[in-house]
């Protein structure tokens, strides 16, 4: 399992918006309270973690056979 991301996140709805994303999470509290400004409730900047994954891409095919044999 890879190292996890710390997405810097502020808003809701509409205006749901991420600030920065990154795998250090001092910075990411750093980038929080710079964009910490006495919010309201809907508007607070988040912290949220994600476990990065890595990912593996294979090939995928699918094929349909006719009652009349059409591939």
């Amino acid at each position: 399992m890879g190292e996890k991301i710390y997405v810097v996140t502020k808003g809701c709805y509409s205006d749901y918006h991420i600030i920065t994303a990154t795998t250090d999470y001092e910075l990411a509290k750093k980038v929080k309270e710079k964009f910490t400004d006495g919010e309201r409730d809907w508007d607070e900047v988040r912290i949220e973690a994600f476990q990065n994954a890595e990912m593996v891409l294979k090939p995928c095919w699918r094929v349909n056979f006719s009652n009349n044999g059409d591939v």
